[in-house]
């Protein structure tokens, strides 16, 4: 199903629909489009590796293939709508550094950020790129479609001293939002990975080791999760 996000209400000006060429950059689609109300549709992956403003009166309609592939510390500032079902990728980030902003998306789907939900894929980056949107965006709304989403991954210390063993990566951490978060899922699941640690480690190899009862020392201790959603200083969450 085709969802509309962060589009003006109908009775505006009819927009005219324009596909992006095989070999056409993003910005030079919306260079010809102007300031007339138009729909570009993306047809296929487009590489963004430099800031990028979509203003309003341009929306994405992103076809199966189509997705917005952002470069390392580039942003992609997004007025205008998306039209895109609500299981496809469309945005993908290359790490955390790259940014996208789209203030007139209120809800968004970790799918479109990569999680597949299928029981088997470990969709932790897709959730902490879709807590990092909301956050950045001040609140919001996440739909997370029916599904099995595998998340959890831990650091490694590496040496003594660093406070733990094996630190568990944050998940779905939304925090400092002004503005309501709400998180829908109905016949969603959050299901740990397999494999993550939860006792005594060495810190610098990672191996299990023996210790005594009363055992303390969090510099090789390992945490499997610190809660697969976090939420903290919030306005309003549910």
């Amino acid at each position: 199903m085709v969802v509309a996000a962060g589009l003006a209400a109908e009775g505006g000006p009819a927009r005219t629909s324009r596909s992006i060429g095989p070999t056409e950059s993003l910005q030079h689609a919306l260079t010809l489009a102007g300031s007339s109300p138009c729909c570009l549709v993306v047809p296929r992956p487009l590489v963004i590796d430099e800031d990028v403003q979509i203003p309003e009166n341009v929306a994405l309609r992103f076809q199966a293939q189509g997705r917005l592939v952002v470069a390392s510390g580039v942003t992609v500032s997004l007025a205008g709508g998306v039209m895109a079902d609500a299981d496809q990728w469309i945005f993908d980030l290359a790490d955390e550094t790259s940014t996208l902003l789209a203030p007139g998306l209120v809800t968004v789907h970790p799918h479109w950020f990569g999680a597949r939900g299928d029981g088997v894929t470990n969709d932790t980056t897709a959730m902490q790129q879709v807590a990092a949107f909301v956050n950045r965006r001040g609140g919001g709304r996440i739909d997370l479609a029916p599904g099995t989403y595998v998340v959890g991954r831990q650091e490694l210390a590496g040496c003594v001293g660093r406070g733990f063993a094996w630190r568990p990566e944050p998940i779905l951490r939304l925090e400092g939002n002004t503005s309501p978060v709400v998180v829908c899922g109905s016949g969603a699941t959050l299901r740990a990975a397999p494999g993550l640690r939860l006792g005594s480690f060495d810190p610098s190899t990672g191996q299990p080791i023996s210790t005594s009862p009363g055992f303390t020392d969090a510099n090789y201790r390992a945490d499997a999760t610190w809660g697969l959603i976090e939420l903290l200083g919030n306005a309003s969450a549910c």
